[in-house]
């Protein structure tokens, strides 16, 4: 068990590391506002969605929402508490939703950026960056994930659960740049974040466990 979490250790380190520096680099991109441009031709890319279309990226924007993550996070705590008992599980997947959420608007409000111009969301009471929806929707469906993987035996399985949250995120993303609630460098920044959380949560729960 040692052994095999210094093993898993060394990627998770490495892992963190570089979903750190792209943060940093998008925040200074942001602070220096030298990928605005970068940010607004994919800005343009978007600007002519059709209306069928939007209606699909506002669906599956939906699912990175406050209302989903804490309907989900509620639904999958009481799972863990009544059936799997699993208190360390539930305590990690609480911290990290939750702590995840909390991160996210302390950087928000540290950064200041403003909603893109025209966005429905502008008036909203948060900033634009990093991307909630990106951020703690990585963290919540991850975990989620993680601990539901590690009752499957099947590598099968596992592989198909990890394809569905790596499209699923992806998707979340873009919509969020569709529907024009975010920059792209607010959604990079919310994964790179968000991705960084995941790996000290996983991290931590490995460590307790293997106590």
């Amino acid at each position: 068990m040692e052994k095999d979490l210094h093993k898993g250790s060394g990627k998770m380190l490495i892992g963190g590391i570089v979903s750190l520096l792209i943060f940093f680099v998008m925040m200074l991109g942001v602070k220096l506002e030298f990928i605005l441009s970068f940010d607004h031709s994919v800005q343009n890319m978007f600007s002519e969605t059709g209306e069928g279309a939007l209606h699909f990226f506002e669906g599956v924007s939906a699912m990175g929402s406050t209302a989903v993550i804490a309907g989900g996070s509620l639904l999958f705590l009481l799972w863990l508490w009544f059936v799997k008992k699993h208190y360390v599980a539930m305590t990690i997947f609480a911290i990290g939703v939750g702590g995840g959420n909390l991160l996210n608007k302390f950087v928000k409000n540290s950064i200041e950026r403003e909603r893109p111009v025209g966005s429905a969301e502008a008036e909203a009471m948060s900033y634009s960056f990093p991307s909630g929806h990106a951020m703690v929707g990585l963290v919540f469906y991850v975990l989620l994930a993680y601990f539901i993987m590690k009752e499957i035996k099947s590598r099968a399985a596992k592989w198909w659960i990890s394809a569905v949250v790596f499209v699923l995120m992806l998707v979340i993303g873009v919509s969020r740049i569709a529907v024009n609630a975010h920059f792209m460098s607010d959604v990079i920044a919310g994964y790179a974040l968000g991705a960084v959380w995941s790996l000290i949560c996983v991290y931590v729960f490995k460590k307790v466990v293997s106590q």
